[in-house]
């Protein structure tokens, strides 16, 4: 993880926090409009610097100027990982080029009965080291009212990526939470942006059906461009080995929820210790 990566994530980890514990937490419960007029102010001091032609200062409104403008992007949900990727859409493309990645991610959609065949053989072929041949089936099994899963497909039909989303109970105040898990883009899609869109897509359905907080196990410098955070504050349904502390992650889709905090309960297809192990 990257030092604006880093700060990022602290940063969207004090969303919901106590605004007496940190400025950050303080500037989230005014709002995204005060945010974004903090974000203002800073980047007219920085102009002011570089009008004068004061190196020090300017270094030091600029650093004050990108704080704010991650605090801006966090208020309202947007994650720095979006803003390089289109950073990296832009960077030395012509117009067929910018055409050719719009359609380099498929369609993302609920996934179909008819879908479970390519779900599994995706996964055999992207993840062929991990048996989730038994989780995949069991989430199939639980039913829409408990697991939304997406996947996105390719011009002749087939599954080209998937994620599941597991609704689970958080801690003792009445937070909604959700899991993330599994995720797979086939291989020759992969760095396509797919993953992404999937993510995303799934954390826009969850916002709309009111859950409040979504918590992932994966790698910290992958997710952590997408918004997420540590979950510090959350206990797994399983104690984790010390190298996976960094990658038990949380986003917040609702800053008006309660924060991120207690046991995650976990319903049946998830309870099983050897998910929870490298």
């Amino acid at each position: 993880m990257s030092g604006l990566d880093a700060l990022f994530a602290t940063i969207a980890a004090r969303r919901g926090a106590d605004p007496e514990s940190s400025w950050t937490a303080r500037l989230f419960a005014k709002g995204p409009e005060k945010c974004a007029e903090k974000f203002g102010e800073e980047a007219v001091e920085a102009i002011i610097e570089a009008v004068k032609g004061d190196r020090a200062k300017l270094t030091s409104e600029a650093a004050d100027v990108i704080y704010h403008l991650l605090v801006m992007l966090a208020a309202r949900d947007v994650a720095l990982g979006d803003v390089v990727a289109e950073l990296d859409r832009r960077s030395g493309r012509s117009g067929l080029d910018e055409k050719a990645a719009r359609a380099a991610v498929p369609p993302i959609g609920p996934a179909a009965p008819d879908d479970r065949d390519g779900i599994a053989a995706l996964y055999a072929e992207a993840l062929p080291d991990e048996d989730l041949g038994a989780l995949l089936e069991d989430l199939h099994g639980f039913g829409s009212g408990g697991v939304l899963e997406l996947v996105a497909r390719d011009t002749a039909g087939r599954v080209a990526g998937h994620c599941g989303f597991t609704l689970c109970g958080l801690g003792t105040r009445g937070a909604t939470a959700a899991l993330l898990g599994p995720l797979a883009v086939t291989p020759d899609r992969q760095r396509a942006g797919i993953g992404r869109a999937l993510v995303q897509a799934g954390l826009e359905r969850l916002g709309r059906a009111g859950v409040a907080h979504l918590l992932v196990l994966g790698d910290p410098a992958y997710y952590g461009r997408l918004g997420f955070a540590p979950a510090t504050a959350v206990a797994p349904p399983y104690a984790l080995p010390g190298d996976l502390a960094d990658a038990w992650q949380v986003r917040t889709l609702d800053p008006a929820a309660p924060p991120p905090e207690g046991a995650l309960a976990v319903p049946a297809p998830w309870r099983r210790a050897v998910l929870w192990q490298p």
